[in-house]
């Protein structure tokens, strides 16, 4: 703490402006609450220079976990995990009667309108696939920590499944993974009733809520996603690898000539109610997905108090490995049917929406009618703004802040993020620049090299590189990932090996010319793994 209070006094000295003056005051009287409630809005602000030094300064560090404010965060988190099972029981409880068929007193253009939308998602979906092949995220499982989830992790531990995905069983014995565990004593994969509740930080005034499901489940999720669903999405344009360049500059654009409007949803992945899926999309395809999605939610208890099962209202929790495509199918085809004749233009990706402006108000009203709750400080019918996945625009300037959305800064890694990230949305700030490079020891600090090579290095000139150059290829010097938690590969078996490997695993070291490590020598870097830097050189051209 006391490392940053002269970072952040400077940086609020040399912004310079009242929402600065407000943080200073804010930050030296401790009043951390104040500081992680503190918003600065577009709607507020005549300018964008005015906005930007606004928002640059309230935005700076009200996300960090590490505000002391008071909240508990976890408990906020569940408090509005509940709030969202609340709204999804009313909005299934109103769907109800339309996933029979029946649309008692509803105007018919409403039913034409629903009718369109279904139509869309169904002619999106095509049949069924014949055949899907699991697939491994780095997550957590009820059958895998954190700390032990790489895919030979995975692979070797005890299955986990609900009892709806057990119809599953016979294709997943047939896969690698399976055969894995076919003649051990404990063949069979232990039966659980659904996912667990867990907390990850989000910002200084609540934690993010998630959920981890069967190892099974959530393979077999993450392969209808990555197989079907994605791959559906391009036929409306959406490409969710390369979505957020495309957003981006789309917001930058319509925050210049208003022909777009942004609209983005509040807690939109826990909104998704059950019946509302099943109304819209194909039967088939809602029974696949369902019987894949987790119908509990347990909420582990501490101490002495038992644990706390919850039959959930939503459709799928966030963790799970199908949620945010399905998001972004809904989202997307509410909106094309709102755009009849510019379906084009319409864009989306997960709750990121964006619509031809004229259309937008209806997009939103629609939004509302399925559940959904658009988040009115972050959606942009009109005005000079636009924001869309990461890209903050005003009048085309880009007007993003910089934020420590995690610890403050304690090791030289995070001091030099931090210092690139300034310099990047303030350079004019060059006291507060030098203020964060005294943090860091002398040889750290000479680290100088391109943004290219992201925060390996600290972003300067040319001139200030340290570079040196071997056989015509010049290399720069950086302080770089150079220890890691270590998962050997030689403690697995051998039918482990050959399973993982399959799957696309990487093994480290990779093999050299003339030099094939034994197994002994092998190893995975589990997500996270890295426990230490060091100095060393990386080409650059």
């Amino acid at each position: 703490m006391n490392d940053m209070t002269e970072v952040v006094l400077t940086y609020m000295e040399e912004l310079d402006c009242a929402r600065s003056l407000q943080v200073a005051i804010l930050w030296r009287h401790r009043e951390w609450k104040q500081l992680a409630q503190l918003r600065a809005l577009p709607m507020h602000y005549r300018t964008a220079t005015n906005y930007f030094d606004a928002v640059r300064a309230s935005d700076f560090i009200r996300k960090s976990p590490s505000l002391e404010t008071g909240i508990d965060r976890d408990e906020a988190a569940r408090i509005k995990w509940f709030e969202a099972e609340r709204a999804n029981a009313k909005t299934n409880a109103r769907f109800l009667n339309y996933v029979e068929g029946f649309y008692p007193d509803v105007d018919p253009r409403l039913v034409a309108f629903c009718d369109r939308v279904k139509r869309d998602i169904s002619r999106l979906l095509g049949r069924l696939p014949d055949w899907i092949t699991p697939r491994f995220g780095p997550g957590a499982t009820v059958s895998d920590s954190s700390r032990v989830c790489t895919v030979p992790d995975k692979i070797s531990s005890h299955p986990s499944i609900t009892n709806s995905a057990r119809t599953l069983l016979p294709l997943w014995r047939e896969t690698y993974w399976g055969r894995v565990h076919h003649g051990r004593r404990s063949y069979e994969p232990t039966v659980v009733r659904g996912n667990i509740f867990f907390t990850v930080p989000k910002d200084g005034e609540t934690d993010r809520a998630c959920a981890k499901g069967p190892s099974i489940n959530v393979a077999y999720q993450l392969a209808v996603s990555q197989e079907t669903l994605r791959p559906a999405l391009r036929k409306w344009g959406i490409d969710l690898l390369n979505a957020k360049d495309r957003h981006m500059g789309l917001a930058r654009e319509s925050s210049v000539t208003g022909h777009l409007a942004t609209i983005d949803l509040s807690n939109a992945s826990d909104m998704i109610a059950r019946n509302v899926v099943k109304f819209l999309f194909p039967p088939v395809w809602f029974e696949l997905l369902w019987m894949l999605c987790e119908k509990t939610t347990t909420f582990k208890g501490e101490g002495s108090s038992p644990d706390k099962t919850v039959f959930l209202e939503k459709f799928s929790a966030m963790g799970n490995g199908f949620t945010f495509e399905v998001e972004t199918i809904i989202f997307a085809a509410i909106a094309r049917a709102c755009c009849v004749g510019r379906e084009k233009e319409v864009a989306v990706n997960g709750d990121d929406i964006i619509v031809p402006t004229e259309h937008a108000t209806e997009v939103v009203a629609a939004l509302r009618w399925f559940g959904f709750i658009p988040n009115v400080k972050k959606t942009f019918l009109d005005g000079p703004f636009r924001e869309s996945c990461g890209g903050d625009y005003w009048e085309g300037q880009a007007v993003r802040p910089h934020f420590l959305d995690k610890q403050f800064p304690s090791e030289p890694q995070h001091w030099i993020s931090l210092a690139n990230g300034l310099r990047r949305v303030a350079p004019e700030c060059k006291k507060t620049w030098f203020r964060v490079l005294d943090r860091l020891p002398t040889r750290v600090r000479k680290l100088r090299g391109p943004e290219e090579l992201g925060d390996l290095v600290i972003h300067d000139e040319l001139c200030h590189w340290q570079t040196r150059t071997i056989d015509s290829i010049r290399y720069v010097r950086t302080y770089s990932p150079a220890h890691f938690l270590r998962v050997e590969w030689d403690r697995f078996m051998d039918v482990e090996q050959l399973a993982t490997l399959t799957y696309g695993v990487v093994i480290n070291p990779p093999p050299v010319l003339g030099h094939a490590p034994d197994e002994s020598e092998r190893f995975i870097v589990p997500r996270d793994g890295v426990t230490g830097y060091a100095l060393g050189w990386v080409p650059f051209s």
